[in-house]
């Protein structure tokens, strides 16, 4: 059941309904939860630090994603995440919505996220693309190292600033024909007028109103 539930989000990916894919993706961080190992300790000594991926994962479906209402695998009911989404936009510099638009496109569109949606060859579970997502974001909104955001999320240094290189590539990607074009004479007139609605006529070029 639960690799058929796995293969169906696979196949998602390659749906044109943003909205279907972003549904099926947070079912599918939820699913996840269930399935990781959070145990990975070895009698033998590692040179990696043992992160416990699944407690992150875990702590961040809780914290911020948890559905309303999603029963837990001991059958008490959960009533959402932790903090609310006034609070999910201040600390994550975007709606919860806008976020989970940017989410599904990321991973639909970038092999490196795709990786966390199955195990491992050996059937566990690493590192999700709900974790590399939030390491991308916290470092761009809050200006922190790589290093800085571990201790939440679980996620290594290196791996952390490869999500951030990654996350960028697959969102200038996707929107850089749309957000990163030179405006056009209807944009800037757009423009312009929304500033003289407001007693700031011919600001187009303005250094003083540029931001």
């Amino acid at each position: 059941m639960e690799n058929d539930e796995l293969k169906f989000v696979l196949d998602l990916l390659l749906d044109d309904d943003d909205e279907v894919i972003s549904a099926a993706l947070m079912e599918h961080m939820v699913l996840i939860s269930n399935l990781i190992e959070y145990d990975n300790l070895s009698s033998k000594r590692k040179a990696n630090i043992e992160r416990s991926f699944g407690a992150g994962h875990l702590r961040l479906m809780q914290d911020y994603f948890w559905p309303c209402n999603k029963l837990r695998t001991d059958g008490s009911l959960l009533r959402g995440p932790v903090f609310s989404g006034e609070i999910f936009r201040r600390r994550f510099c975007i709606s919860r919505s806008l976020f989970d638009k940017v989410f599904t496109i990321v991973v639909t569109n970038n092999e490196y996220f795709q990786k966390g949606l199955r195990p491992n060859c050996v059937g566990k579970m690493g590192l999700t693309p709900l974790q590399k997502v939030v390491a991308a974001i916290r470092q761009l909104c809050y200006g922190i190292s790589a290093d800085a955001v571990d201790d939440y999320v679980r996620i290594g240094e290196k791996t952390a600033l490869n999500s951030l290189k990654q996350f960028c590539r697959a969102v200038v990607s996707k929107f850089e024909n749309e957000y990163l074009r030179l405006p056009t004479d209807e944009d800037l007139e757009s423009i312009e007028n929304q500033f003289a609605a407001i007693g700031f006529p011919g600001c187009i070029g303005c250094i003083d109103c540029s931001g």
